[in-house]
């Protein structure tokens, strides 16, 4: 059917073998891995002294690397590996980049376009860039040396499978292109396939260690030939930080994103604490000594393999599209008072104990019942049905945003089916206005909200706006804390506090988020 369907048949392949060895001349190999069924170790071999690869079974639970076959089977004819992963060898991807004149060219752009102004529209204008460059100048000494961003995410690929099955793709993007052609589809690179079932949680550092012993060869450099100066070169590459949702930062980082020490940036100096009520138990993980007292780390991350990883300032980004849609649902729930609002009965009780709202106690009904009084933060039943109708009623230019109207209900005034890009335009752009018949002292805290992360995702950013930022949105959260109950604040709600010192080190937040990962796992989905 293709061969029928094109125009110059000469150049169309015949068959899937003769269109795979045509493939197969680009030079960009797949490699499969067999793995432990437990993730304790990849049979595999490299040249930093790991010699696992004629092992048959695993050594450190000694589970069988092959299916056993039935009696009468030769056992050693087209043996079957119990798990597998697939590997997309990075170097040889980096390299095609310098065998396009298109991308070739644009390589070191953030070298020639570099602007002294105070103005950050690139991650080569943050503050990490630059301490990497005067730490290592051999290496910004050549600006097409590659500059790399990870991220890694999980995902169900069997849309109607009965058994739950989570995939882990691990994606590399270079930074050194312009901003119209970095963080783009044709420039993000698959690198690791990470099997299931289940999440490898702190077992993911054994499946990146293919990805790892290549960064570390690109750390002393690959010969490369450069079509757009006609001139080999050695390129190096680095990867300067991860980007990853909360859970999988601690995966990735090593660092425990639970309990009281949950915040990577503020560790141990934090005076946080567990609500009487309302606090959380969270399950048993794999435990260093003094984890929850001193500390919250789980693992050392093999990230620190790399020679350079302590040199970064920025290691593993917080990503600001789940800490907006985190934030706002909570907000919204809240605010509107369905049935995942945060202001619940354990909620009140918590504020009894540590707040003086006499108003807002639970009130004792002669039939023994609890009554919750209202609360000046929500919207009665018949304000939230008149913001379903506003939103049904709402037009927005072509491409802007998605239909939000198939997530009001004007009957029940509840919203539902948001996706993350709904929270995001509601957050920064109709929140005001939807929320306009609270009172003022509510009001004005969620608009200064609202126009922190407004701010906070603009494509460019100036260095005493992000001064300003990170002075006020301390201020910001003292406001909330004086409307919302306690049982509001937990830690995807302290995120905030540490984005705009991100956005200084990192650049503008479009390099450093999830959404063009995302983008690219469901087009790969």
């Amino acid at each position: 059917m293709m061969l029928d369907a094109t125009p110059v048949k000469e150049n169309m392949s015949t068959s899937y073998y003769d269109a795979k060895r045509m493939v197969s001349k680009l030079g960009v190999e797949v490699k499969n891995i067999d793995c432990c069924i437990r993730g304790c170790m990849l049979f595999y071999d490299n040249e930093f002294g790991t010699n696992d690869g004629e092992l048959e079974e695993c050594k450190f639970c000694e589970s069988p690397r092959y299916l056993v076959r039935s009696k009468g089977v030769d056992q050693r004819q087209n043996r079957i590996a119990v798990k597998s992963m697939f590997y997309l060898p990075i170097i040889p991807r980096l390299q095609r980049m310098f065998a396009s004149m298109h991308s070739a060219s644009q390589m070191a752009w953030h070298h020639t376009n570099r602007i002294s102004s105070g103005m950050m529209r690139h991650p080569s204008d943050g503050e990490a860039w630059k301490h990497f460059d005067r730490v290592h100048p051999e290496f910004a000494l050549e600006p097409r040396n590659v500059r790399l961003g990870l991220c890694s995410d999980g995902f169900t690929p069997y849309n109607f499978s009965g058994n739950a099955y989570s995939c882990w793709p691990v994606i590399v993007t270079p930074y050194n292109l312009p901003p119209e052609m970095c963080m783009t589809k044709p420039y993000m690179i698959l690198t690791c396939i990470i099997p299931g079932p289940s999440s490898p949680k702190a077992g993911i550092d054994v499946y990146l260690q293919p990805l790892i012993d290549d960064l570390k060869r690109l750390w002393v450099g690959a010969w490369t030939y450069d079509v757009s100066r006609k001139q080999n070169f050695n390129m190096r590459a680095a990867l300067m930080w991860t980007i990853n949702d909360f859970p999988a930062y601690g995966m990735l980082s090593g660092w425990g994103t639970h309990g009281k020490m949950g915040c990577p940036h503020c560790m141990n100096h934090t005076k946080a604490f567990t609500l009487d009520f309302g606090g959380k138990n969270y399950g048993e993980a794999r435990r260093i000594k003094g984890y929850g007292v001193d500390h919250n780390w789980t693992k050392r991350s093999i990230f620190w393999d790399l020679p350079y990883w302590k040199d970064n300032l920025l290691r593993h980004n917080l990503d600001v599209m789940h800490i907006e849609k985190n934030f706002f649902d909570n907000m919204l729930n809240t605010v509107m008072d369905n049935e995942k609002t945060k202001d619940n009965e354990k909620a009140r009780k918590d504020m009894e104990l540590l707040c003086n709202r006499k108003e807002l106690e639970l009130k004792h009904r002669p039939n023994g019942k609890l009554l919750k009084p209202k609360a000046c933060y929500t919207l009665t039943p018949q304000e939230a049905k008149a913001v379903c109708r506003w939103l049904n009623e709402l037009r927005m230019p072509d491409g802007y945003s998605s239909n939000l109207a198939r997530c009001a209900d004007a009957n029940t005034g509840k919203l539902h089916g948001m996706k993350s890009h709904d929270c995001h335009i509601f957050m920064e752009r109709l929140l005001p206005i939807a929320f306009s018949s609270l009172p003022k002292n509510v009001l004005n805290p969620l608009t200064e909200i609202s126009q922190f992360f407004k701010d906070i995702c603009a494509s460019t950013l100036r260095v005493d706006d992000i001064i300003k930022l990170d002075r006020n949105i301390p201020v910001i959260f003292c406001k909330l804390e004086q409307i919302f109950p306690p049982g509001f604040f937990d830690s995807m709600e302290h995120l905030p506090v540490h984005l705009a010192y991100e956005a200084f080190l990192g650049g503008p937040v479009q390099y450093r988020w999830m959404y063009p990962f995302e983008r690219f796992i469901g087009d790969s989905k």
